[in-house]
């Protein structure tokens, strides 16, 4: 989001007031260079942390900042981030369940909720098993943070949308946008999903768009539904003893 030439002779008066309080020179190109950086965050927002990171005295507010020093302010701690959208993942699986599909405002949200097996799998997840998930969300969330790149994923399948795609039914299911967005406009570098190790049952169950379910329907006629009622009925032969 590009300042208005208003807003960037405001915030070159500002930091011509920081270099006579902190000591310090900055040459034209060093301004321009404070300006390119900065200027893709709200005008306000920079503002209020430069007026922080000058009261945190205690800190490195004793010394001239650095771009970094005010993205930081601005965008938050990574960890702090990473356990906040954690807490939305939870709220979304209370109060939205996964029979419908979701989208999440923050991006990085979908990839790693994918990443990490889907949306049809978090739902099916016990209290201790999330807890297991939390460290591994966490983990990668700081990951994409700290890289930029993030798969591209547009929204994550419910049940209803998964179970349309195995009967090809035409209707769109109802998709839900949650949580809130992301502390910034995010320069995300969208990269393609890479392979990770799945289980069968994981993939079975989640059932990302159309294009899967051939590839689903193929391991399910290659013997998985069979196995299944092969055991029902040896289940049942076992306590009615049917004679053979």
């Amino acid at each position: 989001m590009a300042w208005s030439n208003k807003q960037r002779a405001e915030f070159l008066e500002i930091l011509t007031g920081l270099c006579e309080i902190y000591d310090k020179q900055l040459s034209e190109k060093g301004m321009s260079f404070y300006i390119a950086v900065l200027e893709q965050y709200d005008f306000e927002d920079v503002k209020r942390a430069l007026a922080r990171y000058m009261y945190n005295a205690g800190g490195n507010g004793s010394f001239f900042p650095k771009p970094a020093d005010i993205v930081s302010l601005i965008e938050g701690d990574p960890d702090d981030r990473a356990e906040q959208a954690w807490t939305e993942v939870l709220q979304a699986l209370e109060r939205v369940g996964t029979w419908k599909s979701i989208k999440f405002r923050d991006p990085i949200i979908n990839a790693v909720i994918y990443e990490l097996g889907g949306w049809i799998y978090f739902g099916e997840k016990t209290m201790q098993e999330l807890e297991y998930l939390h460290h591994q969300f966490v983990k990668l969330y700081r990951h994409c943070v700290r890289t930029g790149k993030v798969p591209k994923v547009t929204h994550l399948v419910g049940r209803i949308e998964s179970l349309n795609a195995r009967i090809e039914w035409k209707n769109h299911s109802e998709l839900v946008i949650f949580g809130s967005e992301l502390p910034r406009v995010l320069a995300v570098n969208f990269t393609k999903i890479p392979a990770i190790e799945k289980k069968k049952s994981q993939k079975l169950l989640q059932l990302e768009n159309l294009e899967q379910k051939e590839e689903v329907d193929k391991k399910i006629d290659s013997g998985v539904v069979k196995n299944i009622f092969s055991q029902m009925l040896k289940s049942l032969d076992k306590e009615f003893n049917f004679p053979s």
